[in-house]
């Protein structure tokens, strides 16, 4: 007979805990590449941004990503507008 610890230790394992977590760590890495490929698009206009022309803010505790000053204007004083109606 085993000791009681290592009968715990068997009693806990789950066979099926693989399978399930594939499933669950292949839907995070789309979610991961659909959030990177949001966050390389301008926030106002949508054209598609590189590292060195990114112009990133917090607008009202949310990430908001742009192309230039003027499309960041633009945006963040619709989005606070929007906030003040509410």
């Amino acid at each position: 007979m085993l000791p009681k610890e290592i009968q715990i230790l068997i009693s806990e394992f789950n066979p099926e805990h693989r399978p399930k977590m594939k499933n669950v760590l292949e839907e995070l890495l789309k979610e991961t590449k659909i959030r990177n490929y949001i966050d390389t698009i301008c926030g106002n206009c949508g054209d598609e941004l590189y590292s060195d022309e990114r112009e990133e803010t917090y607008i009202l505790w949310k990430k908001y990503t742009f192309c230039c000053k003027y499309c960041r204007y633009e945006t963040e004083e619709d989005i606070r507008k929007s906030f003040r109606r509410k």
